[in-house]
């Protein structure tokens, strides 16, 4: 087998930030908001999280040795799959994870022989526990049904809920089972739905922007006018009320969302892309316009501390909230770059900031899949004199299997 067991402590893994379970039970309201600029970087102090393929395989990236690890503090686990594993648990197919107040949340799928569905779920950040918080929606498996990989939508956290779109089976008409929008209490599992279909025609396809303030943000596509019109909408998580914000139209998107402001994308006549503000509040205008100076941006766009940063043709921007350039950093692995190493990279789809530091990640030539996560100081762009460090490393499934667990799980399924 391939795995390579570490011979580091795993107790390295125990100093990390967070809170304590007490301290999770708190006021759902002092819980913390969701970050739209950290979504891809699970950082803490002391290391990086990160889950290595669709199945569950979490793994940690301690700082200051390099030690990379399974999430999974036994010594003898071979983080098989096993259901005693808490790094590779029952070879789950799960969403990306998400780092939330002292503990790691993924989406996983609900996969018998007469059911479907998704669950959430919780990993204590030394791996010392894996727990389900519920079941999100289960349903009844129709003769149809194939046995395909489902997919698990990106979900976020805001406030102590998750806001979880999902499609269980698949959106074209001859695979649907159901879609909807779900809305879970990270702390009792109590889950109620801001939107759900089992009706084709009725339903639609969600996908989650943001939270911020007493608000949610999102998208629907209807599958067809009887299930409402397809558009970004509004949720207000007070009154439980969500209402059409912007129909899709054209190129227009939102683009990113700041403490007061989110900003929708365009293009000007020039056919240069600009951000428009809008009033998070009032959902109105509110005089912010910003010539990115762009035709293409690579990705999304980041809020962060008053700063807008876009991913350009070669170099990543760091504007103002009023358009002014305030700094620039070439991004790596622009038309395959030679990099640190020598290697030619080229760009990968992580773009992120976590703790005043900007992410990136880079695919490696031969296309394997495995990439690299790279970091520069934001005041170090500010300063023009940024430079790209290297924090881990993202191996694919060869690295540690020697049978994809994917189709480990689909060849399960037939034989049932």
């Amino acid at each position: 087998m391939k795995f390579k067991k570490l011979a580091v402590l795993f107790a390295a893994v125990m100093a990390l930030s967070g809170c304590s379970e007490e301290e999770a039970k708190t006021d759902m309201s002092k819980l913390p908001p969701d970050t739209p600029y950290c979504r891809n970087i699970m950082e803490t102090e002391n290391g990086y999280y990160y889950n290595v393929d669709m199945t569950l395989s979490l793994r940690y990236t301690e700082k200051s040795s390099g030690n990379d690890i399974f999430l999974c503090p036994k010594p003898e686990c071979m983080h098989d799959g096993n259901d005693s594993c808490t790094a590779t648990y029952n070879n789950l197919i799960v969403s990306e994870p998400v780092l939330y107040n002292g503990y790691i949340y993924f989406i996983g799928e609900i996969r018998t022989k007469e059911t479907a569905g998704y669950s959430l779920y919780k990993v204590a950040l030394d791996g010392s526990s894996l727990d389900k918080v519920t079941d999100i929606v289960e349903a009844k498996k129709p003769p149809q049904y194939g046995n395909f990989v489902s997919s698990l939508q990106s979900f976020i956290i805001h406030k102590g809920y998750a806001y979880v779109p999902y499609t269980v089976g698949q959106g074209d008409y001859t695979q649907f089972v159901e879609s909807g929008f779900a809305r879970v209490d990270i702390v009792t599992g109590e889950t109620e739905f801001v939107s759900r279909s089992d009706n084709w025609l009725e339903s639609g396809q969600f996908s989650v922007y943001a939270g911020c303030g007493d608000y949610v943000f999102y998208d629907l596509y209807s599958h067809s006018s009887l299930g409402g019109e397809s558009g970004t909408y509004v949720y207000n998580i007070e009154t439980g009320e969500s209402k059409l914000m912007l129909e899709h139209v054209g190129d227009r998107a939102i683009s990113c969302f700041g403490d007061d402001t989110f900003y929708y994308i365009n293009f000007n006549e020039e056919n240069e892309l600009i951000l428009s503000g809008y009033d998070i509040e009032s959902l109105e205008p509110n005089d912010i316009t910003i010539e990115t100076g762009e035709t293409s941006i690579g990705g999304v766009v980041l809020c962060y501390e008053d700063k807008l940063f876009l991913r350009g043709a070669e170099n990543i921007k760091v504007l103002s909230k009023e358009g002014d350039l305030l700094g620039t950093v070439k991004s790596m692995g622009v038309d395959s770059d030679e990099m640190l190493d020598g290697s030619n990279y080229y760009n990968g789809s992580i773009f992120d900031i976590s703790d005043g530091k900007l992410y990136t990640s880079v695919t490696l030539d031969d296309w394997n899949g495995e990439s690299e996560i790279y970091c520069c100081n934001i005041d170090d762009i500010l300063n023009g004199t940024a430079e790209w460090e290297k924090a881990y490393t993202k191996h694919t499934w060869e690295e540690y299997w020697d049978e994809d667990p994917v189709m480990k799980v689909l060849q399960e399924g037939e034989s049932e």
